[in-house]
């Protein structure tokens, strides 16, 4: 299986917007507004866009790795070089 141009800028569209949920729902908490938006009323919505954004960077980096995985030199270190270098770049 391989994911379409579309079908990529699409998860990273999700992702993003997940992402800003979690800024946006901090926000609200930190600073008390929109009250509306708060729970019992309706759920926190940084807690829905975390566990979101989680299941879909999940499922990207396994889709990453299992096709790195078809190279016959890809080993561990490659991965945790990949992963470290994406991480850390932020960082930096």
């Amino acid at each position: 299986m391989k994911l379409s141009q579309r079908e990529s800028l699409c998860l990273d569209l999700i992702r993003s917007i997940a992402s800003q949920l979690v800024v946006f729902g901090h926000g609200i908490s930190f600073f008390g507004i929109l009250t509306f938006l708060h729970e019992p009323k309706f759920p926190w919505m940084q807690n829905i866009a975390v566990v979101l954004f989680f299941i879909l960077s999940g499922f990207v980096i396994t889709y990453s790795t299992v096709l790195k995985s078809k190279i016959a030199d890809y080993n561990f270190s490659d991965f945790f070089r990949d992963r470290a270098s994406r991480i850390f770049s932020a960082y930096i």
